[in-house]
């Protein structure tokens, strides 16, 4: 009670002095009776409660999009390499398509077809055969480089292959394939082809091994009933024998002019 007095005491002395003075006298006031009222009944302020967090959401932040995912691919794993490899594949093929493509669109009249096939091998020289009967069609080489396809273990197809080549179908041109692979297993061969969708109506032609030919006399015969406008292959006997028996290479230069222009180094069908 002594307390209580002596500060209403005081307040009346500070009545005389500036309202500012007063009001501050107040907050004192109040914190006074706090103070009493906690030593009289022992109570503590409450204490705030705690601030709940905001719980973030996607779209909070429209910049994040949330996935699945817990880690990324392997490098070179799944269909991110799948997705590489067939854009690497598709520029390699686009030349040939595109060459392929404008062969046959050419008017025979005005500019007859050139054929990818060589007159005179032995010559080293860029002279093209004529194309005298049969319609356009591409020549596509089976074999890997320096061995033969087996169509017991094929591998995967390039998808970017058959994409172009069904184009080309459309277009009215034919296909043909060649290989040292055996005519025994022809039958083999044709499942390959249409399970990678490389030949999905089985309607291609093959040019296999009878025991009798080489592949250098397979793609003469066919040039006696088509006209192959552009072959694709991966090694460059696939074009002509004759870099087959080359000793120095470079003396073919020459022939050169026929890459890009009839003769293209692509991936081989199957990986």
């Amino acid at each position: 009670m002594m307390a209580v007095a002596r500060l209403a005491t005081l307040m009346l002395a500070c009545a005389s002095l500036s309202g500012c003075v007063a009001a501050a006298a107040i907050p004192v006031l109040a914190g006074g009776s706090m103070l009493r009222s906690e030593a009289v009944t022992g109570d503590k302020p409450a204490a705030p409660a705690p601030r709940q967090p905001v719980a973030s959401t996607p779209s909070a932040n429209p910049g994040i999009v949330m996935t699945d995912l817990r880690a990324l691919p392997e490098p070179g794993s799944g269909d991110i390499a799948q997705g590489m490899r067939d854009r690497s594949e598709a520029r390699s093929f686009d030349q040939f398509y595109g060459y392929a493509l404008a062969q046959a669109s050419l008017d025979p009249l005005e500019a007859p077809m050139r054929s990818a096939l060589l007159d005179s091998p032995g010559s080293l020289q860029p002279v093209r055969q004529h194309c005298t009967t049969g319609d356009p069609l591409v020549l596509v080489d089976l074999d890997p480089a320096g061995a033969t396809f087996d169509p017991a273990t094929p591998g995967a197809a390039s998808r970017p292959l058959a994409e172009v080549l069904a184009v080309l179908r459309a277009r009215g041109l034919g296909v043909a394939w060649l290989s040292d692979a055996p005519e025994a297993a022809a039958d083999a061969v044709r499942a390959a082809l249409r399970a990678g969708r490389l030949d999905p109506q089985g309607s291609d032609r093959l040019l296999l091994a009878d025991g009798n030919t080489s592949k250098q006399q397979r793609r003469q015969a066919l040039a006696e009933t088509a006209c192959p406008v552009a072959v694709a292959g991966d090694d460059r006997a696939d074009f002509d024998e004759l870099y087959a028996y080359l000793k120095n290479p470079e003396a073919a230069f020459e022939l050169n002019e026929m890459f890009g222009s009839g003769w293209f180094l692509t991936p081989n069908p199957f990986d």
